[in-house]
């Protein structure tokens, strides 16, 4: 499959995904009638907006990160499906990249920690390898202590792009199982640990 990045198709399955709990639960005053232009408002986010955390980490962050924040406005703190948890705003991406000891150790491996996998992996862009679209490694709390040993034996993803896809897959189908190799042949999902079996 050769699908390209599109973060309105994103936000549209995501949205959609929810829209019913959003409707009876939420307290952004969102009705059947004005659903859709709400969800979907641009987001007012400029590349300035990212230099608090960019000084933080000392680097740039990719663009095709950012543009991720810079898309649409986002209701809730993160975006979930399927035991992937993904900040959805600035502030929650705040959150992750902080001065805790976990963060730091995360840091020193040139990773840049912005989701959690099944409450127990920090889902990272791996900034060791092609900048412009990094690969997504993983990093294990119970063993962040040990520093690189944490570390995912191989990237989870081959890019941001293909992660934030194969995502979009997800919801798309409401199931995991057989989702992400047509989009991203280089993923591993099941395997990035050599302890995944």
């Amino acid at each position: 499959m050769n699908k390209t990045l599109n973060l309105t198709s994103f936000y549209t399955m995501y949205y959609t995904q929810y829209k019913d709990l959003y409707l009876e639960f939420s307290d952004f005053g969102l009705t059947e009638k004005n659903y859709w232009k709400e969800v979907l408002k641009p987001s007012n986010i400029s590349n300035s907006d990212f230099k608090e955390i960019e000084i933080r980490i000392k680097r740039p962050l990719p663009q095709v990160f950012k543009s991720f924040y810079q898309e649409y406005k986002i209701l809730d703190g993160d975006i979930e499906s399927h035991g992937i948890r993904i900040a959805g705003n600035l502030e929650a991406l705040k959150g992750y990249i902080s001065f805790d000891d976990i963060c730091l150790k995360i840091l020193a491996q040139n990773l840049i920690p912005f989701g959690i996998y099944n409450d127990e992996w920090f889902v990272c862009l791996n900034m060791n390898e092609l900048i412009a679209d990094p690969p997504i490694a993983l990093f294990e709390m119970s063993n962040w202590h040990n520093g690189q040993k944490a570390l995912s034996h191989r990237n989870w993803f081959s890019s941001y792009s293909s992660f934030i896809l194969c995502i979009e897959e997800v919801i798309d189908k409401k199931s995991i199982k057989n989702v992400f190799d047509c989009i991203d042949p280089m993923n591993n999902f099941y395997k990035a640990y050599n302890y995944w079996k």
